[in-house]
């Protein structure tokens, strides 16, 4: 499951979303400042 707003994508475990943040990864790379 992948939030493009945010950058982030959950795994999805036997089809059900595992949406606790600390189980999300970042798909984007942050813009450096």
């Amino acid at each position: 499951l992948v939030n493009e707003e945010l950058g982030i994508a959950y795994p999805v475990i036997d089809g059900i979303p595992n949406m606790i943040p600390e189980a999300a990864r970042r798909t984007q790379k942050q813009a450096e400042a």
